[in-house]
């Protein structure tokens, strides 16, 4: 899988259209709570398998953490650990460019 941080519109776009198929159409989650307003403080990520955009995340500052959201995989393509490599870019992302921590799991 290509994962890459969206810069590009369509990018960003690919990322909103995987958070609608998983978040809004698939668990019922309110477009309003989806799409919160908070993606322009955000970097968003998106993950390509032959182009197709099967993957998602999002990650931003809070205080003085990084707080990683919207991790979101397709669902014909979940169970292939392509959750684990958006994870794994994520941390790596927040590593090599900011000294601040993730925030921890409660």
């Amino acid at each position: 899988m290509l994962i890459k941080i969206a810069t590009e519109a369509n990018e960003i776009i690919d990322n909103f259209f995987i958070r609608e198929e998983v978040f809004i159409k698939e668990q019922n989650v309110p477009q309003e709570l989806e799409f919160d307003g908070l993606d322009r403080n955000s970097t968003l990520v998106v993950g390509y398998l032959k182009s197709k955009p099967i993957a998602c995340g999002r990650y931003r500052l809070v205080d003085n953490y990084v707080k990683v959201e919207r991790v979101a995989i397709l669902p014909e393509y979940r169970g292939k650990h392509y959750g684990q490599e958006i994870m794994e870019f994520i941390e790596e992302q927040i590593k090599e460019n900011t000294p601040l921590k993730l925030l921890p799991v409660k």
